[in-house]
């Protein structure tokens, strides 16, 4: 029987964790014990919930997208052209035809509120498209992730003549 190194190592290192896991915890200064164990305890609780909830490791447990720039809520007005119906489509085929898996489309805030445009008509026309490209999209078997953050405007401008 030929020892491998690693079967020499492996025991030698669990020993070492092991040592070092009790020399840590008796190097806790007195006045922060209680504090350590609460911690600790937390800690171990915390972990018995993750054990409960497996996490999937498989490779369709991440999907990798582009991003569809065209679509982008920083353009503004422009994406109500009629040329971008034609223009989307094509450029959807196209990642479809590459592999790719989703798209992430940024609608940020506050383009789709009504206070943010002069007349609903914008705002409805724009959840058109909206609504359009996500059937677009999903018609190809391509995954839709929405981005959205806000948007730094000023819904007020009357503030601004304050700072002047």
């Amino acid at each position: 029987m030929t020892l491998r190194r690693k079967d020499i190592i492996a025991p030698i290192l669990f020993f070492l964790v092991m040592a070092w896991g009790s020399l840590a915890h008796a190097q806790v200064p007195s006045e922060y014990q209680a504090l350590y164990s609460e911690i600790e305890t937390r800690l171990a609780a915390f972990e018995s919930r993750l054990d409960q909830h497996p996490v999937d490791q498989s490779s369709e447990a991440v999907t990798f997208g582009m991003h569809l720039p065209l679509a982008s809520s920083n353009r503004g007005e422009s994406l109500l052209a009629s040329n971008l119906r034609y223009s989307l489509p094509w450029q959807l085929n196209a990642l479809q035809a590459l592999g790719i898996p989703a798209v992430y489309v940024e609608v940020n805030f506050p383009l789709l509120t009504s206070g943010y445009h002069e007349d609903y008509e914008t705002l409805r026309s724009l959840e058109e498209f909206y609504a359009w490209l996500g059937d677009e999209i999903r018609s190809r078997g391509i995954k839709l992730i929405v981005k959205s953050q806000v948007n730094f405007i000023n819904l007020q401008p009357q503030h601004d003549e304050k700072l002047r």
